[in-house]
């Protein structure tokens, strides 16, 4: 997932001693040791039963240096935590953190030069870790972002922050000089820019129809969020 949007490219190298480790275990339980590069095995570990792509993809923006969307110390203004739902034992995975992202050393972005995204695949959905499945445990200042919350894929502004980080050079002197509204040139293909979702061409310049998903009406899409998130529960992500 992280290769189809990023410069990123991960290869199996047993000799190496200072890289990413996935090792798989018995249960339900995914999550990694640190967040960013400590040196040494960075072990994420991915249990049997949650071994699911959006998951590995989750635990290793940890590894590539992503706190979770939800931790942000701008995050009040956009969410509210329910802590009466919240179980003990995760209550680490919903406190906010001074800084979003740190990356190898290289530099830190502050979480003010980067919009709230709700559909970050590194956003917690809204009853995760939850006692009652009943009741929230995050909840949007907004409710029409509840079911945009928990996405399983990769949003447009998880994969820029990783290619401004990574893969500043990917394009240089490549490729259209202007990409639009926010865009930037594909680090995969530099003749094309990667758009904010609803633009296309070129340089981001064209809107393109409302996807299926937008065209919902509000009221179904919380009538089925229960069911959406029941399937999601036996998954304990960190």
């Amino acid at each position: 997932m992280w290769e189809e949007a990023t410069c990123l490219r991960f290869q199996e190298n047993v000799q190496a001693r200072d890289v990413i480790r996935y090792v798989l275990e018995r249960g339900d339980s995914c999550f990694t040791e640190f967040i960013g590069r400590n040196g040494g095995y960075q072990d994420i570990i991915i249990g049997s039963e949650c071994a699911e792509e959006y998951v590995v993809a989750h635990e290793t923006g940890h590894a590539l240096g992503f706190w979770h969307t939800h931790q942000r110390p701008d995050r009040d203004q956009y969410i509210s935590i329910n802590w009466k739902n919240v179980m003990d034992e995760a209550t680490a995975s919903f406190m906010p953190f001074r800084s979003m992202l740190q990356a190898f050393g290289i530099r830190q972005i502050s979480p003010r030069r980067i919009p709230y995204d709700y559909g970050s695949l590194m956003h917690y959905h809204a009853v995760a870790h939850a006692i009652r499945v009943s009741d929230f445990t995050i909840v949007p200042k907004e409710l029409k972002y509840v079911t945009t919350m928990g996405t399983e894929k990769m949003a447009f502004l998880d994969a820029k922050v990783i290619n401004d980080i990574y893969c500043l050079n990917a394009c240089a002197g490549q490729g259209p000089r202007n990409c639009l509204a926010g865009g930037y040139p594909d680090p995969n293909n530099c003749n094309r820019c990667r758009c904010p979702e609803g633009l296309g061409g070129y340089d981001c310049s064209i809107l393109q129809p409302s996807s299926k998903r937008h065209l919902k009406n509000n009221f179904f899409q919380l009538s089925c969020l229960i069911m959406q998130i029941i399937s999601k529960i036996r998954i304990v992500l960190y």
